[in-house]
């Protein structure tokens, strides 16, 4: 079964349509036959409440136990998988059309919440404070809708909405944080996979590998992945490929005879010069001098 729109999914829910492009769903209150297929262009912001199944989204041993968010887009939501969960927890839904979002104050920095394209093994696992300010923040959303439409009410809503936001991403940088142990490994595995890259010789000269490379052979979505690399090292994957290569490169500078072209071309330069160019300004000195020194 397939609904294309908010209002013949709040009917199929067993729920009011108070907007034709946002809604708020309380899961103990719907009861619907089975999960149905979403296919709307629109964001979906599950929270769960509930602690039934919590190990399917990712929950680890040193994460939060009292409540679960999670986010999807249209295709993910469609998942045969992550509606049987929906349906079967306690907690709400609040499904966000795209041509809402757009014309709202949110449009121009939703980019910003990049938690919102992570996998659903990737979830927010929240404390009990983090989940309370949660629910405050959807009960605001309902309370507004529920209101006699007025001037003010749409540029409300899109703040209920950015705050609900602003917490989600505030609480995942924690996540980052009380993760930490675990999520140096990954980018100690990260390194290795640079330098991995570059011994290879099956891939083409000048590229290096981007975020999504690294994401799929480490079983994450590319913005998680780039969020935790982030949170770790301070600097984005590309600054970290670029910073590993010279630390590749005086490596081999100085403990095998490999010709300073052949270290150039294998490390993806596009030429000796370039890479000399950028070797001494970074270094201090040329591949060849920093051999000779060691």
């Amino acid at each position: 079964m397939y609904i294309d729109n908010i209002s013949q999914y709040n009917t199929y829910m067993g729920c009011r349509t108070l907007h034709p492009l946002i809604s708020v769903i309380d899961l103990s209150d719907a009861t619907p036959v089975q999960p149905a297929c979403l296919d709307m262009a629109c964001y979906v912001i599950f929270l769960k409440e509930d602690t039934n199944d919590m190990a399917c989204y990712g929950r680890k041993s040193y994460d939060y136990q009292d409540g679960m968010l999670t986010c999807f887009t249209p295709a993910n939501f469609m998942n045969a998988c992550n509606r049987n969960c929906i349906y079967r927890s306690k907690g709400y839904l609040l499904i966000l059309h795209n041509d809402w979002i757009r014309y709202t104050s949110l449009g121009a920095n939703l980019s910003n919440y990049t938690f919102l394209s992570y996998k659903r093994e990737e979830a927010l696992h929240l404390s009990l404070r983090e989940k309370m300010l949660i629910v405050e923040c959807i009960r605001h959303i309902d309370r507004e809708l529920r209101h006699c439409i007025d001037r003010f009410s749409g540029e409300l809503i899109a703040k209920y909405v950015g705050l609900l936001l602003d917490y989600c991403a505030r609480f995942y940088e924690r996540q980052f944080i009380t993760r930490s142990d675990a999520d140096k490994k990954v980018v100690q595995q990260t390194y290795r996979l640079i330098t991995d890259y570059f011994n290879s010789s099956d891939h083409c000269s000048c590229k290096l590998p981007d975020g999504g490379y690294f994401a799929e052979r480490l079983g994450m979505s590319s913005f998680y992945f780039g969020d935790l690399v982030k949170a770790e090292t301070g600097k984005n994957i590309t600054e970290l490929v670029k910073c590993q290569r010279f630390e590749i490169a005086k490596k081999w500078l100085r403990t095998t005879d490999k010709p300073i072209i052949q270290i150039a071309t294998q490390l993806r330069f596009c030429n000796v010069q370039y890479f000399t160019f950028l070797f001494k300004k970074l270094v201090g000195c040329s591949p060849q001098e920093y051999r000779q020194a060691c």
